[in-house]
């Protein structure tokens, strides 16, 4: 396999955020292009290093949102109360913004359930 030219290591949580806030105003039924997914990386201040590693940190997170396992995590979303929802919010820009990426720049996709499960039961508490 070619090794990478984009670098995979962590980002902010709150770039990948911004990028969720922008997303969630965008009409059901557009296409999420790769052009689309630039601007709002510009809008939110990317420069020309920090666009390709957000966008492949989407791009992961979009084919982990492909999984089956996800329907679940979307149920279990939807049966929340408020301080579980915002522990699972917080946990889902945590993983998306720090897990590691495989060669294939994908996330793993057991990590990254098991992960995600971790992290959300360990800020739900409290």
């Amino acid at each position: 396999m070619t090794p990478t030219l984009i670098s995979t290591t962590s980002l902010p949580t709150a770039l990948i955020a911004a990028v969720f806030d922008q997303l969630a105003h965008i009409p059901p039924g557009h296409s999420l292009c790769p052009a689309l997914l630039i601007a709002i990386a510009r809008r939110i201040g990317c420069d020309d290093r920090t666009t390709p590693m957000l966008l492949v940190r989407m791009r992961a997170a979009a084919i982990a949102f492909c999984d089956p396992r996800w329907s679940i995590w979307v149920q279990i979303f939807k049966t929340s109360d408020d301080h579980q929802r915002r522990a699972f919010d917080a946990a889902l820009l945590s993983v998306i913004a720090g897990l590691p990426l495989t060669d294939a720049l994908r996330f793993d996709p057991d990590c990254f359930f098991d992960t995600l499960l971790g992290m959300a039961l360990a800020r739900g508490r409290g």
